[in-house]
Parts: structure tokens; C-alpha cells; sequence
């Protein structure tokens, strides 16, 4: 599952691609990423977690851009819907520094070669339930109905 950031409303995009490794079910519904930067210098990374449906949508704050889209089953789903969270780990990649080393320098103590630098970054990040999304109870809440209150029925 790889996305592409774009530029939207004149704003610098950092992220130029998310790939989303792995989508686990622990304790909390956990999703494993790497996302590529475009240079070294791009630090500004807000991701936002909202559920349409039975999709899980990874979006970056600044721009409200798409970055992922992940399809849940029901147990994903009922995780989600239960914690209204999700732990996301991020390992952060830049093109022409991350890759293949052309050149392996060993440390000689060790017998080892040397690795590139990653930035790795874990966190737990609310979701936003989008309205007309199933709740646990299977049924679909309209949008007039979500905000409004009814007086009790006799």
C-alpha cells in the first residue's frame, strides 16, 4: 500500500511517499510504516488517523492530503471503533541516504559494517470517526440525526 503526497493550497510537502509494511492486531490495532521524505531536512510530519467505512485513512495535518488508505477487517475495525486509536510506528527514509552502501566500511573491533542512520518514531494517535461510518452496533448514523437531540419517547 504506497501513496503519494502531493502539494495542494501552495504548501511544501515533505512526505513524498508513505508505504504502509504491516497492520497487526495487539493490545491496540498497531500500523507499521515507512515514510520517504524528500531531504534530510524535512522534520515536519503530523500524521491524522480518520475511519470512513471500513477504511482506515492516513493524512497529513498541514494539507489534509491522503498519505494511505488502509482496508480493515472486522476485527481491525471493532478495535478501532473500541479504542478510537491506533499506534503507528514510523520509520523515516530519505531517498540518496537511505539505500544500498556502495561502500561497506567494517569496524574492525566488531567484524561488523557500519549502518545508515534511521529515524524511527512511535506514537499513539486519536482516530476520527467520519460520519455515516458503522459504529459497533452495525447501524449507520445520518449526518442530521448525528447532532441532533430527540426528547424521550413515552
Amino acid at each position: 500500500m504506497t501513496s503519494k503526497g502531493g502539494a495542494s493550497l501552495g504548501l511544501v510537502v515533505m512526505v513524498e511517499s508513505v508505504v504502509v509494511n504491516k497492520v497487526q492486531v495487539r493490545a491496540t490495532l498497531v500500523v507499521d510504516t515507512d515514510v520517504w521524505m524528500h531531504t534530510i531536512d524535512d522534520f515536519d510530519f503530523a500524521p491524522r488517523f480518520h475511519l470512513t467505512e471500513s477504511n482506515l485513512v492516513l493524512s497529513e495535518a498541514s494539507d489534509g492530503s491522503e498519505l494511505a488508505t488502509i482496508a480493515l477487517d472486522d476485527e481491525m475495525l471493532e478495535m478501532v471503533e473500541r479504542d478510537r486509536s491506533v499506534d503507528l510506528r514510523v520509520k523515516f527514509l530519505v531517498h540518496g541516504f537511505h539505500g544500498h552502501l556502495m561502500d561497506i566500511h567494517p569496524i574492525i573491533a566488531d567484524g561488523k559494517a557500519k549502518k545508515l542512520a534511521e529515524s524511527r518514531w512511535k506514537s499513539t494517535l486519536p482516530v476520527e470517526m467520519i460520519a455515516g461510518s458503522e459504529s459497533a452496533s452495525g447501524t449507520v448514523a445520518a449526518d442530521d440525526d448525528a447532532n441532533t437531540m430527540h426528547p424521550p419517547s413515552p
